[in-house]
């Protein structure tokens, strides 16, 4: 086998299908060519960096306080769209070879190394991202609008002694801190988490304020990709690559619906010549047969002074929420076992049920992240009824949308949905957004 054999048969290496004889054949060219093995290498760990990790409230808005909280359903018939999760996708599938991406191979200037400028970034000590997105302060960063007004994003990272330092902020919104022991989330006003450096508050918006993973992708796709749209232009002092790819919306009509909602996206990444580092970043989406413009960078400024007490500061005397042991232990191996054998369906229902008669004891495990919220949720379901569940699973999502129709003790009837994950140690169905 050679390199480009190699090459056209690296997918395989990531697809659980794969033949005894191919991986052989491809472990073997791997033993006697660095450059190759030094590929798959790289492939495998931005694939395992994408895949869907436990993030507690991905799913949603974490419950704001009285004042801000949304009715009971607004999500439901609001217009949104996790563009951050459906790139991860992309990136995935073109390790994963799920799908083919460009229809032309597009090649990058024989002057410019992905390789160099991803090692460039890396030998940064410090940089500071400034976009614009269209998004509302205290979503989580995975929730785009189109139809909403550009806000500001900010995020700065600072490398000190090997250890990672950064800040991601939206203007007077939800902030996470990572101290390079700890990891930080809150919202003004609002829920206070605790996790650790792993936990995924961030979710895939990372990708957007991250460069290596920006150069990363951009990368395999100019690899690995056959069937999507991509090309390169080159100018005298910058490197323009633009990948135009279809990706599945999240919108919960088309997901209640079990129907496609399919958006075309297309990223546009600036890199300088040339030391490769990246200079700007502009994502489009389009909407309702026209190309909006979802997030635009204003700045990216690398070897900044960043001071350190600053990036690392956090509200003080406040109640965090720690989630660095997972959520609450069921009580009993009997509660456990029942817990961990629910269907979804049987999950929803019982934590609704609990809101409802505000006996929240019989879905604690359910409610863990919610424990700061559950006077007003409960106050919001009092004398309400729920009825007509439908299960729904969205491949940009950990885990699924249970549908069900609530008549508020007025009679008003809407439909509404939660969204339950069980990706915990437990196994058990946790709320994780949609109230």
């Amino acid at each position: 086998m050679n390199c480009n054999e190699f090459n056209d048969r690296l997918a395989d290496l990531f697809d659980k299908e794969v033949s005894s004889q191919t991986l052989a054949e491809m472990k073997q060219h791997m033993a006697i060519c660095a450059e190759c093995r030094a590929l798959y290498e790289s492939l495998n760990g931005k694939a395992e960096d994408l895949q869907p990790l436990h993030s507690p409230l991905q799913a949603n808005i974490i419950p704001m306080n009285k004042a801000q909280q949304p009715t009971i359903g607004q999500r439901s018939s609001r217009k949104w769209w996790n563009v951050a999760a459906s790139v991860a996708i992309f990136a995935v599938g073109l390790v994963a070879g799920s799908t083919h991406f460009f229809s032309q191979p597009a090649q990058a200037s024989s002057s410019f190394s992905f390789a160099e400028a991803i090692q460039s970034v890396r030998n940064v000590g410090s940089y500071e991202i400034q976009m614009q997105v269209r998004t509302t302060a205290v979503e989580n960063f995975a929730y785009f609008d189109p139809e909403a007004d550009f806000m500001s994003v900010t995020m700065q990272k600072q490398t000190l002694d090997d250890k990672e330092f950064w800040r991601v902020e939206k203007e007077g919104g939800r902030t996470i801190v990572c101290d390079g022991k700890d990891q930080y989330m809150w919202i003004p006003d609002g829920a206070h988490y605790l996790g650790t450096p792993q936990s995924n508050f961030m979710e895939n918006y990372r990708l957007f304020l991250d460069p290596t993973c920006l150069l990363s992708m951009q990368q395999m796709a100019l690899q690995l990709g056959k069937d999507v749209t991509a090309n390169t232009k080159t100018t005298d002092s910058t490197l323009i690559v633009t990948t135009s790819f279809e990706v599945d919306g999240t919108e919960m009509s088309a997901i209640f619906n079990n129907t496609s909602s399919a958006k075309t996206v297309t990223i546009e990444n600036t890199c300088s010549l040339p030391d490769g580092l990246l200079r700007g970043v502009r994502v489009w989406i389009v909407w309702n047969g026209k190309v909006v413009e979802l997030i635009r960078s204003t700045a990216v400024n690398y070897n900044v002074a960043i001071d350190h007490d600053s990036l690392v500061s956090v509200p003080q005397q406040v109640e965090w929420t720690d989630l660095r042991q997972g959520i609450a232990p069921a009580k009993s191996e009997e509660r456990l076992e029942l817990l961990s054998t629910e269907s979804p369906t049987a999950a929803a229902q019982r934590i609704l049920y609990a809101l409802i008669s505000g006996e929240t004891d019989n879905a604690a495990e359910a409610l863990f992240y919610y424990k700061a919220y559950l006077p007003t949720m409960v106050q919001k379901f009092a004398g309400a009824k729920v009825a007509h569940f439908v299960v729904r699973k969205d491949k940009s999502y950990a885990g699924v949308y249970v549908f069900y129709t609530l008549t508020h003790a007025n009679g008003n009837t809407e439909k509404c949905h939660v969204a339950l994950r069980n990706d915990n140690e437990q196994h058990i169905w946790i709320l994780d957004g949609g109230i």
